[in-house]
């Protein structure tokens, strides 16, 4: 292939203009291969060659084959002739594919400038010197939602990033009869089809931004749903607001969408145990254990299946209807004040209008607090888990030690006390502390071949630490005992930082 980025610093003197000439005029109609990768694709051509042997047609076979290294099986087919001319312009012809060029990607940045809002010390070139301000908050509403904003002054790009977290309760909660919410796995499963049929319905429509460098997601988590993206300033608003849009109207879901999605959510469930690795599994254990209302790969395998399209319409309708649906929106990077705030205005227009019509009436606050909760473990009480891998192929062993806090993690200054925040900071440090003597010990002086790390766990209400620990070569120490030796040991704090 040639690629224009490679050829940029040729001249008039160097550049192979009549070898590029050569090669365009080969680009025509009659030199075209099409390759389709689909059912539909597959069944067209097993009926197009049902009953009849591979036959050789201008140096090619036709018909089934079979590939060399892989034993995959395909279809070669000639294309029909009229499609060809049609496609080289034949009005004769009347072609449903016609050939043209792509339509202009409006997600090309038209400008690479940097914010006049910038000092001129910025512009120069990154201050990495410079401390990090934190975001501020220009857009206070108490009753929809707050924008917080800053000015990347540090490293000066043209580009940006937004986030866009609509906090509902009703994303991974029920309602309950108390005028509360509790967490739910149906729903969460529910919220996690919704964000797969909207990455896969606007993957296509997308292409373009990303050709254009910008990228996007959408994710679920007990705070909500959570719309993020990032790129080249210029265009970020137009691909949110278009994002936001489309999430805010039921269309996206379609049949074949839903289909491709509760199938492969299913086959990860249906194989989990047997193609996880051992420290995944250690971790879903340990979770199965702690959490408080799940029940597991078994009941998540269970509700995908019983789902169908019709609950992931009536569940993406239902989360516009919670009165207490509150916006956070951070943006940041190369965009002004009154850029954040122009597009921020804009994206609860989108918002109030999904929900003027469905949105239910209610005088009563009903609070909630994210996410299932975590079961409180007896003081001074140990729990030991021990399991055997399914995964055939898996031929390590994991160790999982976590350290549960009596006290609850830090919620926000209206949820949590000073304590809980200082201790929160506290455990924060102390995993970080213990990484390097933990890969120091088991990795450099032992040389036992193991991954090490520890870290603050954000799962939770309340917060722990832990330290996963992977076998990845036999050892006649077992691995809990070299754990609990580096755990004991009387470390000074300089050996330590």
């Amino acid at each position: 292939c040639l690629s224009a980025g490679s050829l940029l610093n040729e001249n008039g003197t160097t550049l192979p203009l009549q070898e590029l000439m050569d090669f365009c005029e080969k680009i025509i109609p009659e030199n075209c291969f099409v390759e389709r990768c689909s059912k539909g694709a597959w069944a067209e051509a097993e009926a197009s060659f049902k009953g009849n042997d591979p036959t050789k047609s201008n140096q090619f076979c036709f018909g089934k084959q079979t590939e060399k290294w892989y034993q995959v099986d395909y279809y070669v087919s000639p294309i029909d002739d009229e499609a060809v001319r049609g496609w080289n312009g034949d009005v004769d012809v009347e072609c449903p594919y016609a050939l043209h060029l792509p339509e202009p990607n409006r997600y090309i940045p038209r400008s690479l400038e940097l914010c006049p809002d910038l000092p001129e010390d910025a512009k120069k070139g990154p201050r990495i010197e410079k401390p990090i301000e934190p975001p501020k908050l220009i857009v206070n509403n108490h009753a929809t939602g707050r924008l917080w904003w800053r000015l990347d002054d540090r490293y000066a790009l043209p580009k940006a990033t937004l986030k866009f977290l609509i906090r509902t309760a009703k994303v991974e909660h029920r309602s309950t009869t108390g005028l509360q919410w509790e967490y739910d796995a149906l729903t969460a499963m529910r919220s996690n089809f919704v964000t797969g049929i909207f990455a896969d319905s606007l993957a296509q429509e997308t292409y373009d931004a990303d050709l254009a460098g910008l990228g996007w997601s959408l994710s679920k988590s007990s705070l909500g749903y959570t719309l993020s993206c990032h790129g080249y300033s210029d265009r970020l608003s137009h691909l949110a607001l278009k994002l936001l849009s489309d999430f805010c109207s039921d269309s996206f879901i379609k049949e074949t969408h839903f289909s491709s999605n509760q199938d492969k959510i299913v086959r990860g469930l249906e194989s989990y145990f047997e193609s996880r690795r051992a420290d995944s599994l250690a971790v879903y254990y340990r979770d199965l254990l702690l959490t408080s209302r799940s029940g597991g790969v078994e009941e998540n395998l269970e509700y995908a299946k019983g789902l169908s399209m019709k609950d992931i319409v009536d569940h993406h309708r239902s989360v516009w209807t919670d009165e207490g649906m509150f916006v956070e929106c951070l943006y940041s990077g190369n965009v002004s004040s009154e850029e954040a705030k122009d597009f921020f205005e804009q994206a609860m227009g989108i918002i109030g209008t999904a929900r003027s019509h469905l949105c239910e009436k209610s005088s009563q606050f009903r609070g909630w607090v994210p996410g299932p909760f975590e079961r409180r473990l007896p003081t001074g009480e140990d729990f030991e888990l021990h399991f055997q891998s399914k995964n055939a192929k898996e031929e390590n062993g994991a160790v999982l030690v976590t350290y549960q806090s009596q006290t609850e993690g830090f919620k926000g200054k209206s949820l949590s006390s000073q304590e809980s925040m200082r201790l929160s900071a506290t455990i924060r440090l102390i995993s970080t502390i213990m990484r390097e003597p933990f890969f120091n010990e088991l990795r450099t002086k032992q040389q036992l071949g193991y991954i090490v790390s520890s870290y603050y766990d954000l799962n939770f209400s309340s917060k722990q630490f832990s330290i996963p620990t992977d076998e990845v070569f036999p050892s006649t120490t077992p691995i809990d005992s070299i754990v609990l030796y580096v755990l004991s040991r009387n470390t000074k704090p300089t050996e330590v930082i």
